[in-house]
């Protein structure tokens, strides 16, 4: 005899049977189908008889007859043909989902909302299979389930839970129904909602400013224009508020409580009373709903009632692309102790007749500062000329400078991203920012957010990108294939193929781009000519460089060594003439015109060098930004 096993109800097992009879004893049981029937249910006998060939049983009736034909039916309590009475009904599986409904609120476009959860229980009185989990609706493609752990069996009272995300691809209301069926069990259904925020293309003049010394008691201010840029829609009303520790910090006039149209303006004007002689940082956030976050970086150093001051307080050297110098004066009210002097990153001390000074009262010194191209990228700099002594307090002054490149720098172009696109490297590589799949895609407001310094380009990695337009500083022809590019990213994901920056070659016949940095499977990869390297990478802010020298290409991640590739074989030649542009959070990889690979990411003080910059060159990159 071929034994089945337990079988439960809506699972068959089709077995073929050469056999024969059916025999119940008192109080056992058992169950046959023969002549190559299904067996759906197991039937149960307890008062004995005879069961024939493969009859149906209709159940709870008297035992003896035979019944000839079919299928061993369900048991359900009556008197049937060659039956015999049962009491043990198969169970069945039966879910629970809760909740119902989920509403995720508000998102901008491209952006996710927090992760919601959704519940599966099994309250049946069977196993349930792995239920099956689908999304579908008018707008399904917005909402995604991105964990799940109920791909398994459900016993009795078992339970699983899955989590459902929004991420909105246009304004407006947006639903979609999560489907949840279990088999045997049932079929639920959630619904989901979510409305999409517009972005909101805003930026200050100036981004971020640096109040230098004040002394405490006395105050400074500075106003902000703050710009709806053409073309965006309409705000709604903002808000500004200072974030954080804000001390010494406060809105003094406000004309952007309101509502702000495309290519308008607002202003506010915020003021510095420091209460302590110490630094004081903050970030004044202007808020859009719809839309997002404009933030604006404020520093200031309170300065104690001193006997010291400088002359003049506030220096701006202007666009510098060699050396140009200020004297400062300094000057005491009162017999001072011995002077010392700090001077800021990215300028230098021509003369200093200060440092270890002690001043008597009405006497002064004379301190000649300049800017220093070539030793910081090129690009705005700001710094606090401070001196010190005790007794006698401390004095600073505010400098200013925007370094332009220099011999030997070999800066191809620097984009900060500042609420704009543009080069400010002096080189006029200006970017575009652009919306579509093509390399001919039209213009479109770019979304600037808070970044690492100052602000930072968002891009949705749907179909946001930069397009720089060909030029011959883009080429590495003719330079030995070395190249530096460094930027401060922040990836939505790592573990997609996304293009952070791509240089592509037009004829496709050699390989697809001169250069590239691009994520894949978890890991930065970064490309010259033939030659690649890769690290791991994580969805946070990272300082990333990569640095070709024509024989070995290394990654730095925050300033260290993180992978190194040697070049192993001499590279291609590649051509001198290409006119593809630039891509920035895009690639174009396999033909002259498609764009794809974009970038789910925010992008911040993005530089090229063709040349291989030293480690120490790269960690003053960084530092800059901290």
């Amino acid at each position: 005899m071929t034994n089945a096993g337990l079988v439960r109800k809506g699972f068959p097992v089709p077995l073929a049977f050469s056999v024969i009879a059916w025999t119940a004893c008192s109080g056992g049981s058992g169950a046959m189908q023969v002549d190559g029937g299904n067996v759906d249910d197991v039937d149960t006998a307890t008062n004995g008889g005879t069961r024939g060939s493969g009859g149906d049983a209709s159940g709870g009736g008297t035992a003896g007859s035979t019944a000839t034909g079919g299928r061993v039916g369900k048991p359900d309590g009556g008197t049937g043909e060659g039956g015999a009475p049962t009491d043990a009904p198969v169970g069945s599986g039966r879910l629970q989902v809760e909740p119902g409904t989920i509403g995720f609120g508000t998102a901008p476009i491209g952006s996710s909302a927090a992760v919601r959860f959704v519940d599966v229980r099994n309250v049946g009185d069977a196993f349930v299979a792995a239920p099956t989990i689908s999304v579908s609706g008018a707008h399904g493609s917005d909402f995604s389930v991105v964990s799940i752990d109920c791909n398994r069996v459900l016993g009795v009272s078992d339970r699983c839970s899955l989590s459902v995300t929004f991420k909105p691809s246009a304004a407006g209301s947006r639903q979609a129904t999560l489907t949840v069926t279990g088999k045997p069990g049932d079929t639920h259904q959630v619904t989901l909602a979510g409305t999409g925020l517009s972005a909101i293309a805003l930026s200050a003049d100036p981004p971020r400013w640096n109040f230098g010394g004040v002394v405490t008691g006395q105050y400074r201010e500075q106003e902000f224009v703050v710009r709806n840029a053409a073309g965006a829609p309409t705000t709604g009303v903002l808000t500004a508020q200072f974030s954080g520790a804000a001390d010494g910090y406060s809105i003094q006039k406000n004309t952007c409580n309101r509502t702000v149209s495309p290519n308008s303006t607002c202003r506010i004007t915020v003021r510095f009373a420091p209460t302590a002689a110490t630094v004081h940082s903050a970030t004044l956030e202007i808020n859009g709903n719809p839309g997002g976050t404009l933030p604006i970086a404020v520093s200031g150093i309170g300065v104690a009632q001193s006997l010291l001051t400088i002359a003049p307080a506030n220096h701006d050297f202007g666009v510098v692309g060699v050396s140009v110098s200020q004297t400062f004066t300094v000057t005491a009210t009162g017999d001072t102790g011995p002077i010392s002097v700090s001077i800021p990153v990215g300028f230098r001390t021509e003369s200093d007749a200060c440092s270890g000074v002690k001043l008597m009262s009405s006497k002064s010194c004379t301190i000649v500062i300049a800017p220093s191209p070539g030793s910081l990228p090129a690009g705005p700099i700001d710094g606090t000329l401070h001196v010190v002594s005790s007794p006698g307090g401390s004095a600073v002054a505010t400098l200013r400078a925007t370094l332009l490149p220099v011999a030997g720098s070999a800066l191809i172009g620097y984009w900060p991203f500042d609420g704009s696109t543009q080069d400010v490297s002096g080189a006029g590589l200006h970017g575009q920012h652009v919306q579509g799949a093509n390399l001919g895609a039209v213009d479109a407001p770019a979304t600037f957010v808070k970044g690492r310094k100052g602000q930072a380009v968002r891009l949705n990695g749907v179909n946001q990108w930069i397009r720089v337009n060909d030029a011959p500083a883009l080429e590495i022809a003719g330079k030995n294939g070395a190249l530096s590019m460094i930027a401060w990213v922040r990836p939505s994901l790592v573990d997609t193929h996304q293009t952070v920056l791509m240089r592509p070659i037009s004829n496709r016949k050699a390989r697809n781009w001169q250069y590239v940095m691009t994520w894949t499977a978890g890991m930065l990869r970064a490309s010259v000519m033939s030659e690649s390297s890769q690290v791991d990478a994580s969805a946070s802010w990272h300082h990333y460089a990569s640095v070709y020298d024509g024989l070995l290409l290394r990654i730095y991640v925050d300033g260290v060594e993180a992978g190194t590739s040697f070049m192993s074989f001499s590279p291609l030649p590649l051509p001198v003439d290409d006119t593809t542009p630039l891509l920035i959070g895009a690639g174009n990889y396999f033909d002259d015109s498609t764009v794809q690979n974009f970038c789910d990411c925010e992008i911040d003080e993005l530089r090229l060098y063709g040349r291989a910059l030293s480690q120490g060159e790269v960690m003053s990159d960084m530092q800059q930004a901290k």
